[in-house]
């Protein structure tokens, strides 16, 4: 809260500066309206407040309860797989709700291109903001989308044609039928054609294309300028070809071009160009005169004020920077275009991303003219080849593969630098003094921009102070534990699905890619020293593969006797070759850690009764981490360590009656206890009887249901230690984000 003031405040101050600049030069008139031009994007923005608000409310009176529920969705809106349904849709109301659950059956009702009404019983919630730092932010893209809850789908009891002769139907519905059609299509071509044509970029392209998306390539595939400006020229060489007069060619195009943003699905960038090239069209027609910026700004302001809450997403900020850029840089070259459209663009990919390969500028600057030249318009031939033929040019497919191949092959190359998220201040002023250079170069001034790079990295890689983070990994535990200066970096337990002894066949889920990863990355972590592994539960073990595949991991800690487990062998067996497997009891300790080993005491095969516990001081508090250990075992540490004393427990099995025995508690006599434990989780956990052993022992639950991700920080240069929550605690309706010690 006190950020958004500082923000707010510094904004107001700036602009008064500029305007009362503005006045002092007597440019009266200028003034006014540039006076006017903030306040009407600040009251569309506070009305769009108001209404998100109102929605959010009326979401929240259905939230809770099991409801039969009327939802509206058009098939394009909707995607459904072996693993679920999930989609956006509309209730009654006109209320735009987002759902997901288990896959239709009926899965032939989305062959038609008709609204559908499905009567649906399910449980409604506001849309939640990402449990864990440096996640995706869920509930700014669902703003920008007007969605305002999320719909659990437990039983769609009813699917009926329900259609509708509006302007927005039938753009629905020619977009259900040209997706249709490109899923008749080779992969690799369905898969392009969806992405650029219709803004559709399935799960299946996501998976067989990183590389297009760790070289930066990713923008050749988001809806913007390129496809209007192609388009645009295929559309006037055919107005030749039929020998159509100049006036009407180009009044059919800006005709046509709306209708096409709206098949195509609104993408933002596409609304952009749409809307530029409208203006200079009908400025020409009426014989005014604008530049350029005038365009780029009227265009920014019209965005504005039909959607504020698309300015927080990143297609909305890059798409306004590019286009800014390629003004100012309209009679460089196309190689030094490309190279400063990338350096532009750096800061702001790094916000969101946190890595950079370099390879993404040689990678730029050969595909780019490649994929615009050759391939984009090539697929725009197969597609229609399709559509009058039903059939593809020959040796496309193959094409398409070995250019995701070459990509692929590129983003693994050694080369990326893990960078993590510099601070939003550093990367305003990083893109300010690229524009600068850009403008007038200058040693001073690049050294300046180095400089400002450099110390950014540092203050990222070399942070003062140690952290202590409890991820919101659901029903899982998973902690890291960081030394200040990053002088070791170790992950008590990865998270995960209980699929982790999955039959061969059955496919993985992994949540660290998305939970703990990111975050890492954000940090600019991309080694890790150790991973101590406390048993063999899926839930605790079970995203081991996904560090593994995607960080380089020294050395992997597991307790005594659990290297004769074959299935966890199984998985362990092919990576062997580049981590070392250490098996530990207890009285060792973890090297260049603070970690102590209290048990197991005896080998096992890595049941809940062999669990690794781990001791530590950080910052003045006593850690203990627990594992799934039950309440015998914990009585047997006590016999063995009669002094144990802690500030800081990790609760035994995310809180359940069979750990949290009342006389060890009693004993070690933590101040604080936190659990992780998945929200709605079958379990029951946290028991009630665990719960009110705490109450009794006067210990302070921190629970990541509650709170989500919980990271106490410790260090620096006051030396003080806190501990901070992602989100307010919502179940005892207490704020919970700063507990100081």
């Amino acid at each position: 809260m006190w950020t958004i003031m500082v923000d707010v405040t510094s904004g107001l101050i700036a602009t008064g500066v500029v305007l009362w600049r503005i006045w002092r030069l007597r440019m009266r008139h200028f003034c006014l309206l540039n006076l006017l031009s903030l306040l009407l994007p600040l009251l569309v923005g506070w009305h769009a407040q108001q209404t998100n608000q109102h929605e959010q409310q009326q979401i929240q009176e259905l939230a809770g309860t099991v409801r039969t529920i009327n939802l509206f969705v058009f098939p394009d809106q909707v995607v459904n797989t072996k693993a679920g349904v999930k989609g956006i849709g509309e209730l009654a109301n006109h209320q735009r709700i987002s759902f997901h659950g288990r896959a239709l059956k009926q899965a032939t009702v989305l062959h038609t291109s008709d609204r559908l009404r499905l009567q649906v019983q399910g449980t409604i919630s506001p849309v939640q903001s990402a449990s864990n730092w440096g996640a995706f932010d869920g509930l700014g893209f669902a703003r920008s989308l007007g969605v305002s809850g999320d719909l659990q789908v437990s039983e769609i009891q009813k699917i009926q044609r329900a259609p509708t002769s509006s302007l927005t139907g039938w753009l629905h519905r020619w977009r259900s039928w040209g997706i249709a059609q490109a899923k008749k299509m080779p992969r690799q071509l369905r898969n392009y054609v969806q992405s650029l044509l219709f803004g559709d970029r399935t799960a299946d392209f996501r998976t067989s294309s990183t590389g297009i998306k760790k070289l930066n390539l990713i923008h050749l595939f988001s809806l913007a300028g390129m496809h209007v400006y192609v388009l645009l020229n295929l559309w006037m060489w055919l107005a030749t070809v039929l020998h159509l007069r100049k006036e009407t060619a180009e009044g059919g195009a800006m005709l046509l071009l709306p209708l096409y943003c709206g098949v195509a699905g609104g993408a933002i960038g596409l609304f952009r160009a749409t809307l530029t090239v409208e203006q200079r069209y009908w400025m020409r027609r009426l014989r005014f005169s604008s530049g350029g910026m005038d365009y780029w700004a009227l265009t920014l302001m019209l965005c504005l004020l039909l959607n504020p809450w698309a300015v927080a997403q990143l297609g909305f900020q890059l798409s306004f920077l590019l286009s800014f850029t390629m003004y100012h840089c309209r009679t460089a070259g196309n190689l030094q275009k490309t190279l400063i459209l990338n350096l532009v663009s750096l800061p702001l990919l790094l916000y969101y991303f946190y890595e950079w390969h370099w390879l993404s500028l040689v990678a730029n600057v050969i595909f780019v003219p490649i994929f615009t030249g050759f391939l984009f318009p090539l697929l725009l031939l197969n597609y229609g080849c399709q559509l009058l033929f039903q059939t593809t040019i020959w040796g496309t497919e193959t094409l398409l593969q070995w250019f995701n191949q070459i990509t692929n092959w590129l983003s693994v190359a050694p080369g990326s630098v893990s960078f993590g998220q510099p601070p939003g201040w550093t990367v305003i002023l990083a893109t300010g003094l690229i524009f600068i250079l850009i403008e007038k170069w200058s040693w001073k001034r690049a050294i300046a921009l180095i400089i400002l790079v450099g110390c950014t990295f540092l203050m990222i890689h070399l942070p003062l102070t140690g952290e202590i983070s409890f991820f919101d990994v659901g029903q899982g535990d998973s902690i890291l534990v960081r030394e200040p200066l990053n002088r070791s970096v170790t992950l008590i337990d990865t998270g995960g699905k209980p699929n982790f002894f999955a039959k061969e066949g059955q496919p993985t889920v992994h949540l660290a890619p998305t939970t703990t990863i990111p975050y890492l990355k954000s940090q600019g972590i991309s080694r890790i020293d150790n991973v101590c592994l406390s048993h063999q539960d899926a839930d605790h073990i079970g995203d081991l593969t996904s560090f593994l595949d995607e960080m380089t991991v020294k050395r992997v800690y597991i307790p005594w006797g659990m290297d004769q487990n074959q299935h966890f062998m199984q998985k362990m067996r092919p990576y062997l070759h580049k981590t070392q497997l250490i098996s530990v009891k207890a009285g060792q300790t973890i090297p260049e850690t603070r970690l102590q080993v209290l048990h197991p005491f005896r080998p096992g095969l890595g049941e809940n009764q062999d669990s690794m516990v781990l001791y530590g001081k950080f910052g003045g508090q006593r850690f203990l981490f627990t594992g799934d250990l039950p309440q015998a075992d914990e009585l047997e540490i006590l016999r063995h360590y009669p002094q144990l004393r802690v500030d800081v427990l990790k609760l035994g099995h995310h809180g359940s009656k069979t750990s949290s025995a009342a006389s060890f508690i009693r004993a070690i006599a933590p101040q604080i206890g936190i659990i992780s434990a998945g929200r709605k989780n079958r379990y029951g956990h946290p028991n009630q009887e665990t719960l009110v052993t705490m109450r009794q022992n006067h210990v302070h639950l921190l629970n990541t249901q509650t709170v989500g991700m919980i990271r106490y920080r410790y260090g620096g240069f006051l030396g003080q230690s806190n501990f901070i929550t992602k989100w307010k605690d919502t179940q005892h309706g207490s704020q919970s984000n700063n507990h100081t010690n």
